[in-house]
C-alpha cells in the first residue's frame, strides 16, 4: 500500500542511482526531490530525507539539494557525515553552510555501546548467523573484546559501529 503512495519514487531512485554524468546527477536528484514532494502531498505529512554518508554526494547532487533547502516547501533533510567530511564538503561552501545546522553527536561510551549491542545488535546477529549449525550465542566477554579492540580493526569506525562490525565478522566466520 505504501508503494502506491510513492508514485514515481522507484523510478526516481533508479535514475539517481544510474546517473553518472554531472548534468544527469543534478537532474536525477531534482527528480527524486520532486517525487518526495509529490509523495508528501499524497501522504499529507512531511517526509524526512535521510542520507547517511552524505559526503559521498557529488557536487551536482549537492547543488540540487541546495535548491530544495531554499524552498519554504522543501523536503526536510537529515544528512550524516563525520566532522572532518562536513568541513570539507559543507564548510567550504558558504551557500550550503547557511542552509545546514550541524548537530554534534558524541561517540557512545563503552557502557552505552555494550547496552546497545546487547539489546539490539547481538540478538539480530545471533538470529541471523547462529542457526542450527552456527556458533549460537555471543558472550559478554566477546562483546567486551569487540568494544576494546574495535579501533585496531576498524580505525575509522566509532562506537557502536566498530564493535558491531567485529562481532558480525566473527559470527560470519565462525
Amino acid at each position: 500500500m505504501a508503494t502506491a503512495c510513492l508514485g514515481g519514487f522507484p523510478a526516481a531512485i533508479s535514475a539517481l542511482a544510474q546517473s553518472n554524468v554531472e548534468s544527469s546527477q543534478q537532474a536525477a536528484m531534482e527528480d527524486y526531490i520532486k517525487s518526495l514532494k509529490a509523495s508528501e502531498k499524497v501522504l499529507k505529512r512531511p517526509i524526512i530525507l535521510v542520507i547517511d554518508e552524505m559526503h559521498l554526494l557529488s557536487k551536482p547532487q549537492l547543488e540540487a539539494l541546495k535548491t530544495t533547502l531554499d524552498s519554504k516547501n522543501g523536503v526536510l533533510f537529515l544528512g550524516a557525515t563525520t566532522h572532518n567530511e562536513y568541513g570539507l564538503m559543507i564548510g567550504r561552501n558558504s551557500a550550503l553552510e547557511r542552509r545546514f545546522q550541524p548537530i554534534q553527536v558524541p561517540e557512545f561510551s563503552k557502557q552505552e555501546t555494550k547496552q546497545v549491542l546487547k539489546e539490539t545488535i547481538v540478538p539480530l546477529l545471533e538470529s541471523k548467523y547462529g542457526g542450527k549449525n552456527g556458533p549460537g550465542k555471543i558472550t559478554d566477554e566477546a562483546i567486551d573484546a569487540a568494544i576494546d579492540h574495535s579501533r585496531e580493526y576498524s580505525p575509522n569506525s566509532a562506537r557502536p559501529e566498530g564493535p558491531f562490525k567485529l562481532l558480525q565478522d566473527a559470527m560470519i566466520r565462525a
